[in-house]
Protein backbone atom coordinates (compact mmCIF):
# COMPACT_ATOMS: atom_id res chain seq x y z
CA UNK A 1 0.00 0.00 0.00
CA UNK A 2 1.41 3.26 -0.99
CA UNK A 3 1.51 6.36 0.75
CA UNK A 4 -1.37 8.15 -0.87
CA UNK A 5 -3.72 4.78 -0.09
CA UNK A 6 -2.84 4.89 3.53
CA UNK A 7 -3.41 8.40 3.67
CA UNK A 8 -6.59 8.14 1.89
CA UNK A 9 -8.10 5.20 3.86
CA UNK A 10 -7.16 7.15 7.57
CA UNK A 11 -9.20 9.70 6.47
CA UNK A 12 -12.24 7.29 5.11
CA UNK A 13 -11.53 5.85 8.69
CA UNK A 14 -11.95 9.00 10.31
CA UNK A 15 -15.27 10.37 8.74
CA UNK A 16 -16.62 6.95 9.65
CA UNK A 17 -18.19 7.55 13.25
CA UNK A 18 -18.87 10.96 11.76
CA UNK A 19 -21.36 9.55 9.06
CA UNK A 20 -22.93 6.82 11.77
CA UNK A 21 -23.80 9.37 13.98
CA UNK A 22 -25.47 11.55 11.16
CA UNK A 23 -28.24 8.47 11.19
CA UNK A 24 -29.23 9.41 7.84
CA UNK A 25 -33.21 6.50 7.80
CA UNK A 26 -31.44 4.15 10.52
CA UNK A 27 -34.45 4.77 13.02
CA UNK A 28 -37.89 5.31 12.69
CA UNK A 29 -40.97 5.86 15.13
CA UNK A 30 -44.62 6.27 15.38
CA UNK A 31 -46.53 8.95 16.22
CA UNK A 32 -50.37 10.21 18.16
CA UNK A 33 -51.32 13.71 18.52
CA UNK A 34 -54.44 15.53 18.93
CA UNK A 35 -54.46 19.20 17.96
CA UNK A 36 -56.46 21.68 16.06
CA UNK A 37 -56.09 19.56 12.50
CA UNK A 38 -57.81 16.93 14.56
CA UNK A 39 -55.77 13.64 15.94
CA UNK A 40 -53.01 12.84 13.96
CA UNK A 41 -51.03 9.61 13.11
CA UNK A 42 -47.34 10.34 12.40
CA UNK A 43 -44.13 8.05 10.76
CA UNK A 44 -40.49 9.82 11.51
CA UNK A 45 -37.10 9.08 10.48
CA UNK A 46 -33.98 11.04 10.74
CA UNK A 47 -31.79 13.01 8.09
CA UNK A 48 -29.08 13.88 9.23
CA UNK A 49 -28.62 15.54 12.83
CA UNK A 50 -30.20 18.34 11.95
CA UNK A 51 -33.62 17.41 9.57
CA UNK A 52 -36.00 14.71 10.39
CA UNK A 53 -38.89 13.70 8.24
CA UNK A 54 -42.59 12.69 9.23
CA UNK A 55 -45.95 11.34 7.09
CA UNK A 56 -48.75 12.13 9.03
CA UNK A 57 -52.36 11.98 8.19
CA UNK A 58 -55.17 13.44 10.35
CA UNK A 59 -59.07 13.76 10.86
CA UNK A 60 -61.43 15.63 12.89
CA UNK A 61 -63.54 13.23 14.90
CA UNK A 62 -67.28 13.68 13.65
CA UNK A 63 -68.08 16.01 16.17
CA UNK A 64 -71.11 18.86 15.89
CA UNK A 65 -73.43 20.98 17.30
CA UNK A 66 -77.34 21.96 16.09
CA UNK A 67 -78.79 25.21 15.58
CA UNK A 68 -82.20 26.12 15.13
CA UNK A 69 -82.05 29.39 13.10
CA UNK A 70 -85.25 30.94 11.34
CA UNK A 71 -84.71 30.27 7.74
CA UNK A 72 -86.94 32.00 4.47
CA UNK A 73 -87.31 29.85 0.91
CA UNK A 74 -88.50 30.26 -2.77
CA UNK A 75 -89.04 27.29 -4.17
CA UNK A 76 -88.95 25.81 -7.83
CA UNK A 77 -92.25 26.21 -7.97
CA UNK A 78 -92.87 29.67 -6.44
CA UNK A 79 -93.79 28.95 -3.10
CA UNK A 80 -92.59 30.76 -0.64
CA UNK A 81 -91.58 29.44 3.24
CA UNK A 82 -90.28 30.76 6.11
CA UNK A 83 -90.14 28.33 9.48
CA UNK A 84 -86.87 27.43 12.01
CA UNK A 85 -85.10 25.04 10.62
CA UNK A 86 -83.33 22.61 12.61
CA UNK A 87 -79.53 22.20 11.02
CA UNK A 88 -76.76 20.16 12.06
CA UNK A 89 -72.83 21.30 11.64
CA UNK A 90 -70.54 18.59 11.79
CA UNK A 91 -67.08 17.98 11.05
CA UNK A 92 -65.33 16.63 8.54
CA UNK A 93 -61.73 17.70 7.44
CA UNK A 94 -59.29 14.93 7.00
CA UNK A 95 -55.88 14.88 4.94
CA UNK A 96 -52.35 13.84 4.86
CA UNK A 97 -49.33 15.60 4.78
CA UNK A 98 -45.11 15.53 4.80
CA UNK A 99 -43.76 17.85 6.93
CA UNK A 100 -39.64 18.82 7.09
CA UNK A 101 -38.12 19.93 11.21
CA UNK A 102 -35.43 21.71 10.40
CA UNK A 103 -33.33 21.80 14.12
CA UNK A 104 -31.09 24.80 15.11
CA UNK A 105 -29.01 22.00 17.25
CA UNK A 106 -27.81 18.70 16.58
CA UNK A 107 -29.45 17.16 19.69
CA UNK A 108 -31.06 19.97 20.80
CA UNK A 109 -35.33 20.22 20.89
CA UNK A 110 -35.97 23.77 19.09
CA UNK A 111 -36.96 23.25 15.26
CA UNK A 112 -38.62 25.08 12.28
CA UNK A 113 -41.17 22.92 10.46
CA UNK A 114 -42.05 23.60 6.52
CA UNK A 115 -44.76 20.75 4.91
CA UNK A 116 -47.45 20.20 2.50
CA UNK A 117 -50.83 18.92 3.45
CA UNK A 118 -53.00 17.66 0.88
CA UNK A 119 -57.04 15.92 1.27
CA UNK A 120 -60.45 16.28 0.79
CA UNK A 121 -61.68 20.03 0.63
CA UNK A 122 -64.49 19.49 2.83
CA UNK A 123 -64.20 20.76 6.08
CA UNK A 124 -67.43 20.97 7.52
CA UNK A 125 -71.04 19.85 6.50
CA UNK A 126 -74.00 21.47 7.71
CA UNK A 127 -77.49 19.75 7.03
CA UNK A 128 -81.16 20.15 8.16
CA UNK A 129 -82.16 17.09 10.01
CA UNK A 130 -85.80 17.66 8.87
CA UNK A 131 -87.59 18.56 6.01
CA UNK A 132 -88.73 21.62 5.50
CA UNK A 133 -90.45 21.77 2.23
CA UNK A 134 -94.02 20.03 1.63
CA UNK A 135 -93.39 16.25 0.77
CA UNK A 136 -94.15 16.82 -2.82
CA UNK A 137 -91.60 19.65 -3.35
CA UNK A 138 -88.85 16.73 -2.03
CA UNK A 139 -86.31 15.94 -4.52
CA UNK A 140 -87.56 18.19 -7.03
CA UNK A 141 -87.40 21.63 -5.31
CA UNK A 142 -85.45 22.84 -2.74
CA UNK A 143 -84.27 26.67 -1.55
CA UNK A 144 -83.27 29.24 -4.15
CA UNK A 145 -80.54 31.29 -4.02
CA UNK A 146 -80.51 33.95 -6.63
CA UNK A 147 -80.63 32.32 -9.84
CA UNK A 148 -79.84 28.39 -7.91
CA UNK A 149 -82.10 26.22 -6.48
CA UNK A 150 -80.63 24.36 -3.64
CA UNK A 151 -82.01 20.90 -4.06
CA UNK A 152 -83.10 18.58 -1.85
CA UNK A 153 -82.68 14.88 -1.60
CA UNK A 154 -86.02 12.12 -1.63
CA UNK A 155 -85.71 12.65 2.02
CA UNK A 156 -86.42 16.34 1.64
CA UNK A 157 -82.47 16.57 2.98
CA UNK A 158 -79.83 19.15 1.54
CA UNK A 159 -76.87 19.87 2.98
CA UNK A 160 -74.02 22.74 2.71
CA UNK A 161 -70.33 21.90 2.85
CA UNK A 162 -67.91 24.34 3.79
CA UNK A 163 -64.11 23.74 1.65
CA UNK A 164 -61.10 24.67 1.19
CA UNK A 165 -57.93 24.11 -0.89
CA UNK A 166 -56.91 20.35 -1.59
CA UNK A 167 -53.37 21.31 -1.39
CA UNK A 168 -52.31 23.21 1.59
CA UNK A 169 -48.84 23.98 2.37
CA UNK A 170 -47.51 24.63 6.40
CA UNK A 171 -45.09 26.34 8.03
CA UNK A 172 -44.75 26.54 11.47
CA UNK A 173 -42.03 26.23 14.75
CA UNK A 174 -42.12 23.51 17.39
CA UNK A 175 -40.16 21.77 20.22
CA UNK A 176 -39.27 17.89 20.62
CA UNK A 177 -37.97 15.48 18.11
CA UNK A 178 -40.40 13.18 16.72
CA UNK A 179 -37.72 10.34 16.24
CA UNK A 180 -36.43 10.01 19.90
CA UNK A 181 -32.54 10.20 20.38
CA UNK A 182 -32.01 9.74 24.60
CA UNK A 183 -34.99 7.67 25.48
CA UNK A 184 -37.67 5.47 23.73
CA UNK A 185 -40.65 8.27 24.07
CA UNK A 186 -40.55 11.78 23.32
CA UNK A 187 -42.77 14.09 23.21
CA UNK A 188 -43.31 17.14 21.08
CA UNK A 189 -45.06 20.56 20.50
CA UNK A 190 -45.77 22.25 17.22
CA UNK A 191 -47.28 25.88 16.61
CA UNK A 192 -47.71 26.76 12.64
CA UNK A 193 -50.60 27.07 10.10
CA UNK A 194 -51.51 25.37 6.80
CA UNK A 195 -52.40 27.44 3.62
CA UNK A 196 -55.81 27.00 2.36
CA UNK A 197 -57.18 29.66 0.66
CA UNK A 198 -60.22 31.66 1.01
CA UNK A 199 -62.75 29.09 3.45
CA UNK A 200 -65.67 28.51 1.28
CA UNK A 201 -69.77 27.66 1.56
CA UNK A 202 -70.96 25.48 -1.28
CA UNK A 203 -74.28 23.21 -1.96
CA UNK A 204 -75.12 21.30 -4.52
CA UNK A 205 -78.14 23.11 -6.98
CA UNK A 206 -79.49 23.49 -10.20
CA UNK A 207 -79.70 26.19 -12.22
CA UNK A 208 -82.73 27.32 -12.33
CA UNK A 209 -82.66 28.14 -16.22
CA UNK A 210 -81.86 24.73 -17.18
CA UNK A 211 -82.81 22.85 -14.10
CA UNK A 212 -80.96 19.73 -15.70
CA UNK A 213 -77.29 20.86 -14.87
CA UNK A 214 -76.16 20.08 -11.34
CA UNK A 215 -73.26 22.15 -9.96
CA UNK A 216 -71.70 23.20 -6.92
CA UNK A 217 -73.11 26.88 -5.75
CA UNK A 218 -70.96 29.46 -3.96
CA UNK A 219 -72.93 30.64 -1.86
CA UNK A 220 -72.14 34.12 -0.01
CA UNK A 221 -73.83 36.41 2.81
CA UNK A 222 -75.24 38.35 -0.23
CA UNK A 223 -77.06 35.37 -1.66
CA UNK A 224 -78.68 34.69 1.86
CA UNK A 225 -80.14 38.38 2.08
CA UNK A 226 -77.41 38.50 5.21
CA UNK A 227 -79.91 36.39 7.36
CA UNK A 228 -75.91 34.65 8.42
CA UNK A 229 -74.98 38.23 10.13
CA UNK A 230 -72.03 38.00 7.18
CA UNK A 231 -70.32 35.07 8.89
CA UNK A 232 -70.12 33.17 5.90
CA UNK A 233 -68.04 36.32 3.85
CA UNK A 234 -66.34 36.87 6.94
CA UNK A 235 -65.07 32.57 6.69
CA UNK A 236 -64.38 33.75 3.22
CA UNK A 237 -61.54 35.88 4.30
CA UNK A 238 -59.78 33.37 6.44
CA UNK A 239 -56.66 31.88 4.83
CA UNK A 240 -55.48 29.21 7.01
CA UNK A 241 -55.81 26.73 9.07
CA UNK A 242 -53.89 27.82 12.46
CA UNK A 243 -52.51 24.45 14.27
CA UNK A 244 -52.06 23.76 17.80
CA UNK A 245 -50.47 20.48 18.43
CA UNK A 246 -49.30 17.93 21.16
CA UNK A 247 -48.05 14.62 19.78
CA UNK A 248 -45.94 11.53 22.24
CA UNK A 249 -43.76 9.47 19.60
CA UNK A 250 -42.43 5.99 20.97
CA UNK A 251 -39.26 4.95 19.15
CA UNK A 252 -39.48 1.61 17.29
CA UNK A 253 -35.53 0.91 16.28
Amino acid sequence: MNKLSRIILTILLAMAPAAASAQYFNHLSVGFGAGTDGLTLQVAAPVGDYVQLRALGSYWPPAGFTANPRLSWTTESGKNGSANVKLKAEAAFKGAGLMVDIFTDNDGPFRFTIGLGYGSPKVISIRNLEPFLDREDWGTSGIQVENTILTTDENGLCSVEVMFSKLRPYVGIGTGRAVPSLRRVSFGFDVGAYYTGPWGFYALGRNADNVAKKEYVHITSEALNHQDKDVIDLLGKFPVLPVIRLSMNVALF
